[in-house]
C-alpha cells in the first residue's frame, strides 16, 4: 500500500502544480499584454503632443482623408492622410515592442490552455 498511496499522492499533487504555474503564466501573459497597450497608448499621446507628425496635424486639422487606426495584430498606431502631392501616405506614430506582446499572448493563451486541458480531461477519461 505504500507504492500504490505515494502513486496516488503524486498525482494529486501533479495538478495543482501544474495549475498554478499555468495561472500564473497566464497572469504575466496578461501583465505584459497590458503593458504592451499602455505603452502603445503613452507613445501615441506623446506623438500627437509634439505636434511633429504632419499625419497627425491633418487628423487634428480635420482635413478630408486622413485618419489614426490602432491594430491588434501588431499592436500598433498607424496615421494615413493624403500629402500635398495628392498621394496616400501612411506613418507609424506608435508601435510597442512586438517581442513583448508575443510573450504576453503565448504565456496567456497557452496558461489558460492548460489550465482547461487540466481541468477537462480527467472529465473526458470518465
Amino acid at each position: 500500500m505504500g507504492r500504490a498511496g505515494e502513486a496516488r499522492n503524486r498525482v494529486h499533487l501533479e495538478h495543482p502544480v501544474t495549475l498554478l504555474l499555468a495561472s500564473g503564466a497566464a497572469i504575466v501573459g496578461i501583465v505584459l499584454l497590458l503593458v504592451t497597450l499602455v505603452t502603445l497608448g503613452t507613445r501615441s499621446l506623446e506623438a500627437s503632443n509634439s505636434g511633429d507628425v504632419p499625419c497627425l496635424v491633418a487628423v487634428s486639422d480635420e482635413v478630408a482623408g486622413a485618419s489614426v487606426d490602432n491594430h491588434v495584430l501588431p499592436p500598433r498606431t498607424t496615421c494615413t492622410w493624403r500629402t500635398d502631392a495628392g498621394a496616400t501616405e501612411t506613418v507609424v506614430v506608435a508601435e510597442p515592442s512586438a517581442a513583448v506582446f508575443w510573450t504576453g499572448a503565448v504565456l496567456f493563451f497557452g496558461g489558460i490552455a492548460t489550465c482547461v486541458g487540466v481541468l477537462v480531461a480527467p472529465r473526458l477519461r470518465r
